[in-house]
């Protein structure tokens, strides 16, 4: 009876004390350090009351936002027993800090450093560059930024005290011009400029001379120096008998300049303009556009010949059927009739008459339309010697070489070129200059002129 007495009063203490005893939590790995962006992943906790686990009667409450640099706090909590985990959200990656410009910079001699610019992005704070810091010595510049996590990126600009840069010399008027014998020959005038030294202008130094009595090239050579680098450029000037000459229908060495797809504004005026200079008469194969017949006329009343080409120069359109090829025909001689006054029986076929691409609309449309010209008094012709302007060369060296490589005296030879094309126009004045020089001569294609044609391959 005693012993069951003294075992119920023992257990009793024991509950006793385990009820009036406080919970307890423990932290694994208390508090803790992660990165910015870095996922949260809970390091684990215990809850206990003497022998008793009560983990899972604790709540959590956090407000941890690793997206954000911070302090914060992961709270565990069983009944009035609370347990604090405190997470730090860090950012260590230092910003990204980039120099516009060359890393090694040259500056003038005695001359100071321009600032190319900079920029600095940091991956938590963004664009930061007002906060970087500059720190100017003689061979170098220091360039440093931190963010508000206090990393810092430092970079440098190496300055070397040379000069690597030529002056500039710009001629005033044309770097290649052309004087007839007798007439004279006035300096155009030029300037120069150094990236140290500004306008230097006045220590140009000028060589050569022009013999305006004597035919030839003539060099007037233009030097300038900064004192350590130094600038050479020449201006040729042609002096030349004068004219060309009219060459004989179908002659051995008669150049029969041609060009298609034009008028155009400002390229046709200019080889209008140089065929006048010498005297030169040439053929135009037209694609009439509005507001650009003026110049039609300008190349009719100039003595010029003017041959059909098309009005859309569209593949599709003109070789769609035989119908759509002779309407094209005869409205674009409409138009020129409108414009000169007078029908032309001169036709060169879009692509010449060896394109193969008609065959996707029409096969055979170039066998049967070459003899409906010539039923119909048109004389239609190709070529014999290609600019290359069309697409194999866009310069205006390509367009001479391309031409004058292939002059032959034992032939006459018609040239194709495409007036809408300024690198063509800047190459017909040296194209001609070329022919005088080595006793070609110049026709516009006619109705007596001997046809010249490709095979036709459809």
């Amino acid at each position: 009876m005693k012993v069951s007495i003294i075992v119920l009063c023992f257990i009793g203490v024991i509950l006793f004390t385990s009820l009036l005893t406080a919970p307890k939590i423990k932290l694994v790995d208390k508090d803790l350090i992660i990165n910015l962006n870095e996922e949260y992943k809970e390091p684990g906790y215990k809850a206990y009351t003497l022998w008793f686990d009560i983990t899972d009667g604790v709540s959590i409450v956090s407000d941890v936002d690793t997206s954000k640099v911070g302090e914060y706090k992961v709270i565990y909590k069983f009944k009035h027993t609370k347990k604090v985990r405190k997470v730090k959200v860090i950012e260590t990656i230092p910003p990204e800090l980039t120099l516009e410009g060359d890393i090694d910079s040259y500056v003038c001699p005695n001359g100071s450093y321009v600032e190319a610019g900079f920029k600095a992005i940091d991956n938590y704070d963004g664009d930061i560059t007002d906060k970087v810091n500059i720190k100017v010595e003689k061979d170098k510049i220091t360039y440093s930024v931190s963010d508000t996590s206090g990393n810092i990126t430092t970079v440098e600009r190496n300055l070397k005290y040379e000069d690597n840069n030529s002056p500039e010399i710009k001629l005033k008027g044309e770097s290649r011009m052309t004087l007839k014998v007798g007439t004279s020959y006035t300096e155009p005038g030029y300037e120069a400029s150094d990236n140290c030294l500004g306008d230097i202008t006045d220590k140009v130094s000028i060589d050569g001379s022009v013999d305006i009595n004597t035919p030839g090239n003539y060099k007037i050579t233009y030097k300038v120096s900064d004192g350590v680098n130094e600038t050479v450029v020449e201006r040729n000037i042609y002096v030349t008998k004068g004219l060309a000459t009219l060459g004989v229908e179908n002659a051995g060495g008669v150049i029969y300049l041609t060009f298609d797809d034009g008028p155009h504004s400002s390229n046709t005026r200019k080889i209008l303009d140089t065929l006048k200079k010498y005297d030169v008469k040439a053929t135009f194969f037209v694609v009439p556009k509005d507001g650009l017949g003026y110049l039609i006329k300008e190349e009719y009343d100039s003595g010029h010949s003017i041959g059909i080409h098309s009005v859309t120069h569209t593949y599709s359109s003109v070789y769609a059927s035989d119908e759509a090829f002779k309407n094209d025909v005869t409205r674009c001689n409409s138009i020129i009739k409108d414009i000169t006054g007078e029908y032309t029986h001169l036709y060169r076929f879009p692509g010449g008459s060896s394109n193969t691409v008609s065959r996707s609309y029409s096969n055979g449309i170039i066998t049967r339309m070459s003899n409906w010209l010539h039923d119909n008094g048109y004389h239609y012709f190709d070529w014999n010697i290609s600019s290359g302007d069309a697409g194999a060369t866009t310069s205006s060296d390509g367009v001479y070489n391309n031409v004058v490589s292939r002059l032959s005296k034992d032939r006459y030879n018609v040239v194709l070129m495409h007036d809408t094309h300024e690198y063509t126009a800047n190459a017909i004045e040296r194209i001609i200059l070329y022919g005088i020089e080595n006793g070609y001569t110049f026709a516009p294609i006619t109705m007596n002129t001997k046809e010249s044609h490709h095979g036709i391959a459809n």
